[in-house]
């Protein structure tokens, strides 16, 4: 097989530097992973590549005549398929040239690649555009949207950029029109604080709508890359404590059904969902030998525990609710001093809810560590007693947000205890929305006993 060599470009934009706070594409940081890693994951295990600092490098003596090489600008979501691209493309006859001259794939002789990226001379070059799966790392709009959703994508959904805007696609129709529903109804004084949305459509195997790009960082990105300090989670919390003051104003929204019911049944419905993955009796014997109690048990004494405590969940102002205020879902402009809401799940009870409800998904991000398990930085230990755990990596830098958050629940006048128990009732529900991934979905639920247990001391 042809040699495959890797160009790890510089970034030469301002814009992007500023925005991926790196000076090369291939220290761009995806979850707890540079694109370097990832590219040496998917394709070192089966290739031996060899990085080249800059294209002059490729004049030297060492370097065949016939080359396969990829630009550091380039990337994909689906790491399987970018290895399939690169396997076709070193097949090629020819040579050819897919992309542009700041992020291609190229196969074939180097001499020619030279011309072509020095002098412009495309003499005995084949051109062709990339695959759809491809990211071109060296557009603003597409580098954002890959950062903005690091973290792993539900099968269902795809997110593309097109110009200055973002489509969101999905195949759950209900889902996506209900969300766009919701997001274009947002009372007035409510929207600054939600994306700006249009254009719905429908069509015969998905549906899709446009939103407004902003040059923001969702805060899942800014805590995994360890961009967002202490003072600036300080201000986030101030401009979320913001949001729920405004959203306790009339609107013009009725709910049908108490949101505490809701909750319930929600959490009855993933039960359910739960016991139906292939693997369930799997995860639960997992989970009796190294905890100590079956599922079903563990979901039921939430259930309890939040019966006990549904006065306090009453006693709550309704507000116009996300419904998913976690990291992911929060972007967030520290020049700006402002946020925007992204991806809400706030159709049911036409967008009213508790405040408990939202604030737990916060939670979950800072207490449970969500964000950790879904971007592989966990992982399941054993004590000496043979009791499962689940270890983070690299997480210690959270505890500087806790006191934020915690005084936010003390501003809001909030039972902390209840919101805990929220929290791990979350991460029991949100197995079957990974029933895909294996791994997860057992530190998910065994997540969702650790907080238990936290909530119960």
């Amino acid at each position: 097989m042809t040699q495959l060599y890797y160009l790890d470009n510089n970034i030469i934009s301002d814009k992007i530097k500023e925005y991926c706070v790196s000076t090369q594409f291939s220290q761009i940081r995806i979850g707890n992973e540079t694109i370097k890693k990832n590219i040496d994951d998917i394709l070192g295990s089966k290739k031996n590549i060899k990085v080249l600092d800059n294209i002059d490098l490729l004049t030297e003596d060492s370097v065949p005549d016939e080359i396969l090489l990829i630009s550091s600008s380039v990337f994909s979501k689906n790491l399987s398929n970018l290895f399939k691209f690169i396997e076709f493309a070193g097949y090629s006859m020819i040579n050819t040239f897919w992309g542009h001259s700041n992020c291609f794939v190229y196969k074939g002789n180097k001499n020619r690649l030279i011309s072509y990226l020095k002098e412009n001379r495309k003499k005995d070059i084949y051109f062709v555009n990339f695959p759809e799966f491809i990211i071109d790392l060296t557009s603003l709009p597409e580098l954002k949207s890959l950062l903005s959703n690091n973290h792993d994508s539900r099968h269902f959904n795809n997110l593309k950029s097109v110009g200055d805007l973002y489509v969101k696609k999905s195949m759950n129709f209900k889902k996506l029109k209900t969300e766009y529903e919701f997001l274009a109804n947002v009372p007035l004084h409510l929207k600054n604080y939600y994306v700006e949305v249009f254009e719905y459509k429908q069509y015969s195997d998905f549906s899709q709508y446009s939103m407004v790009s902003y040059d923001y960082k969702d805060v899942s990105y800014l805590y995994l890359s360890k961009s967002l300090t202490e003072d600036s989670f300080k201000a986030l919390m101030s401009l979320i404590h913001k949001y729920f003051k405004e959203s306790k104003k009339g609107t013009t929204f009725n709910y049908e059904k108490n949101s505490f019911e809701s909750l319930l049944e929600k959490n009855n419905e993933r039960l359910r969902e739960l016991e139906g993955i292939q693997y369930y009796e799997e995860l639960n014997s997992f989970i009796k030998n190294f905890k100590g109690i079956s599922i079903t048990d563990h979901y039921q004494r939430i259930q309890d525990e939040l019966n006990k405590r549904k006065s306090i969940y009453y006693e709550e102002e309704y507000i116009f609710s996300h419904g998913d205020l976690c990291f992911s879902n929060i972007l967030f402009s520290e020049q700006n001093m402002d946020i925007k809401l992204i991806d809400p799940k706030g159709y049911e009870n036409k967008g009213m809810r508790s405040p408990y409800y939202d604030m737990a998904k916060i939670s979950h991000s800072i207490f449970g560590n969500y964000d950790l398990i879904i971007n592989n930085m966990a992982e399941i230990n054993f004590n000496e007693n043979m009791h499962a755990f689940l270890n983070f990596t690299n997480h210690d830098y959270i505890k500087n947000y806790i006191y934020s958050f915690e005084n936010l629940v003390l501003k809001m006048k909030m039972n902390i205890k209840l919101i805990r128990l929220i929290e791990s009732s979350l991460f029991l529900s949100m197995i079957p929305l990974h029933y895909e991934n294996k791994r997860k979905a057992f530190m998910l639920c065994l997540r969702s006993i650790e907080l238990y247990e936290d909530f119960l001391s």
